[in-house]
């Protein structure tokens, strides 16, 4: 007969458990807020630079300004949310930290890309 100890079998349960849903979800809200700061932000520097008297900055170089700044935003966005998702997952294993964080990337895709495709539409 084979007898098995409580905290072993405990153990080996919750180990195979992979994804810490809690985590990715507050990573991905992170990552929302986080892009939402960043917009703001750019927003309020980009509006600085225009003038009504015409020697403010062009258009084009608003829109190019405002491209960079959305994939970079949006690159340090998915990163924080990424690396929330990651430690709050309560999993030390080095890839099990990496698949939250690609999930993170994947809820957030959809979401920050039709932030930045609005915002740079209205410039």
């Amino acid at each position: 007969m084979v007898s098995y100890d409580r905290d072993t079998v405990d153990t080996i349960a919750v180990d195979r458990q992979r994804l810490a849903w809690g985590g990715i979800f507050g990573g991905t809200l992170l990552t929302i807020a986080v892009q939402v700061m960043f917009a703001a932000l750019g927003l309020g520097i980009g509006l600085s630079t225009v003038s009504t008297t015409g020697d403010g900055a062009s258009a084009q170089g608003l829109g190019i300004g405002g491209g960079i700044w959305s994939a970079v935003a949006m690159i340090i966005a998915l990163a924080i949310g990424g690396y929330v998702a990651a430690y709050f997952s309560g999993q030390y294993a080095r890839w099990s930290g990496v698949l939250h964080g690609l999930v993170v990337w994947a809820a957030g895709q959809p979401k920050l890309r039709d932030t930045a495709h609005r915002r740079n539409a209205n410039l």
